[in-house]
């Protein structure tokens, strides 16, 4: 884990993982929401956007998924 970004709408937080997995916890409850697989190498930012509806990560692979 080295990257974290908290959507403070929903009390979400999402945060990057070794096994190149994005997960979405809620923060209230602990519990994680979601658990997105797309990059093939780690990723280098997580962040919400301004109107806290999308997530965007960068990974070293050189892809932006939204």
């Amino acid at each position: 884990m080295s990257n974290i970004d908290f959507n403070y709408t929903t009390s979400e937080i999402a945060i990057d993982s070794a096994d190149y997995t994005i997960r979405i916890f809620d923060i209230k409850t602990l519990q994680e929401k979601k658990n997105f697989v797309g990059h093939k190498i780690s990723s280098n930012t997580v962040h919400f956007s301004t109107d806290r509806k999308l997530l965007s990560t960068g990974g070293r692979d050189g892809y932006l998924n939204i």
